[in-house]
């Protein structure tokens, strides 16, 4: 990739952070790494494999949010996308933190695959049709993936059957691998930049105890010594147009915060590192 920029996190940044409009403003390159239904365990594992066979970024933009640290209502860890590199002590560890049982089996010949092949076996499909086809496209090539047109609507529905998000509870494990993610990052003398994207301002009053969350999430960035960027007062917040989910842009949406990020980028990060650059030289 070479992408001097990294973009991480869940379907959040994933469906919402477009690399070309931050290239196209800031004069780089950016890739979104981020996926859907991603933990911070994942987001571990995918900059680990990320950094072994890529160039290793300037900067990360690692998305968080209160309801990322729940176990119990937002994304998981999905062990069938490591299921290739099991064999890799990093990601072995990790699986079998997460999920002992398949980490225990997956030493039987062809387990590692069959074990989720639910979600493994029309990949495997799809992915030997590409190869027996020649297919050169990649369909999301630097790993934006808009959202659909379809979801423009779906914000209605989306808050009354996720009600159960208005009480955010803390998870330690969570925490380790959000931990674990920066540390990895730091390590290889990556800039990390936390930040929450808007969410629908008219939803923000509905989430109990998000304040001592965020405040958390702030200690954990200041003990770092990173910035935790908040998006919280951009007038997109008030619009439903913008969002199909609490936490979710509609590509309108997209498209507005990519813009307002991009620029926060150029100005506040970008610009100001190479001036500081420029002075020590």
């Amino acid at each position: 990739m070479h992408a001097d920029i990294l973009i991480h996190g869940p379907c959040e940044p994933e469906w919402m952070i477009d690399p070309h409009i931050i290239d196209t403003t800031v004069g780089s390159k950016s890739y979104n790494l981020s996926l859907n239904h991603s933990d911070f365990a994942d987001n571990y594992l995918h900059l680990y494999l990320y950094l072994k066979y890529q160039k290793t970024p300037k900067y990360l933009f690692l998305y968080v949010t209160p309801v990322s640290f729940d176990e119990e209502i937002a994304n998981t860890f999905n062990t069938y996308r490591f299921s290739p590199f099991i064999d890799e002590p990093v990601v072995f560890e990790t699986v079998k933190e997460l999920d002992p049982t398949y980490a225990k089996y997956s030493f039987i010949p062809s387990m590692r695959f069959a074990y989720y092949s639910e979600f493994t076996y029309l990949k495997a499909i799809q992915g030997g049709y590409y190869f027996l086809t020649g297919r050169k496209k990649v369909e999301h090539p630097n790993g934006y993936a808009p959202a659909l047109s379809s979801w423009n609507t779906a914000i209605s529905e989306y808050r009354v059957n996720h009600s159960y998000y208005n009480k955010m509870n803390w998870s330690i494990l969570r925490e380790k691998y959000f931990r674990k993610t920066i540390e990895l990052a730091q390590s290889k003398g990556i800039k990390v930049i936390l930040y929450e994207s808007p969410i629908y301002k008219p939803d923000e009053e509905l989430l109990d105890n998000r304040k001592p969350m965020m405040e958390k999430i702030k200690l954990i960035a200041d003990s770092y010594k990173v910035p935790f960027l908040v998006f919280d007062t951009l007038e997109m917040a008030n619009k439903k147009e913008n969002f199909f989910a609490t936490y979710n842009t509609t590509h309108k949406g997209s498209c507005e915060f990519s813009t307002h990020f991009a620029n926060y980028i150029k100005e506040n990060i970008y610009n100001v590192d190479r001036e500081e650059m420029t002075l020590s030289k």
